[in-house]
């Protein structure tokens, strides 16, 4: 009897063995195919969707939280990649892995220290783009400065507001709180302070100005205008 004991045991530890081992493999294999979905445009050399099917397969394979496919964890690996802004990851009904990637879009074209760098919206510096786009407002004045993230809300601003997005092009750091824009009527320099975009009136009175400017007095009549005084608008030659 004890050698038929011991035969059954050892039999119900390899079988139990094996169906560990046939879990585990299950779970690895726990999507059949890996879809890459776009939702804007890639504006990245370089970036093909046969390279980010690659790098995400290489998290899954390298990383052993992904044996049951950790969702969360798998998005945030992905958006880790400086030039994806979001990533959502989802099984589909015939357990195909989908990922739908919406790439970071540059909206400024930083000029600092002799080089040229473009950022998103968050003040992200961009790996190199297909083609450099004109179609950015141009930062320059910063000289090094770390306070991109700081001028981040200020350019979202900016390129949230269709008129500003018209009528800049670009944005040059003076100092602390102190900027001249560069405005595309007129080719008008603009003297603001933190405080500009956030203030209606203000940008009202711009735009009355500009106005007035281009259609009665002519362009040259400033070269600068400062909007950095309640109800006021100073022209300077």
């Amino acid at each position: 009897m004890t050698i038929f004991r011991f035969i059954f045991f050892t039999l119900t530890i390899l079988l139990l063995s094996l169906a560990l081992i046939n879990i585990d493999y299950n779970e690895r294999q726990s999507f059949n195919n890996l879809i890459i979905n776009t939702v804007n445009q890639n504006s990245f050399d370089g970036i093909e969707i046969s390279y980010i099917e690659n790098k995400i397969l290489e998290i899954i394979n390298s990383n052993e939280e992904f044996k049951d496919i950790n969702i969360p964890l798998l998005e945030d690996l992905i958006i880790d990649n400086n030039y994806i802004k979001k990533a959502e990851v989802y099984l589909d009904a015939n357990d195909d892995l989908n990922v739908d990637i919406s790439f970071r879009v540059p909206v400024v074209k930083l000029v600092d220290q002799g080089r040229v760098y473009y950022l998103d919206s968050d003040g992200v510096k961009l790996p190199k783009l297909k083609t450099p786009t004109e179609n950015t407002l141009v930062l320059t004045g910063m000289n090094g400065s770390k306070r991109l993230t700081e001028l981040g809300n200020m350019i979202n601003e900016m390129k949230e507001n269709k008129y500003l997005t018209d009528i800049f092009g670009g944005v040059h750091f003076v100092s602390e709180n102190l900027f001249l824009l560069s405005s595309k009527i007129c080719d008008l320099g603009i003297i603001i302070n933190n405080n500009f975009l956030y203030d209606s009136n203000k940008l009202k009175q711009l735009e009355m100005f500009l106005i007035y400017m281009s259609e009665k007095v002519g362009c040259d009549f400033c070269e600068e205008i400062d909007l950095r005084f309640d109800n006021q608008i100073i022209c300077i030659n």
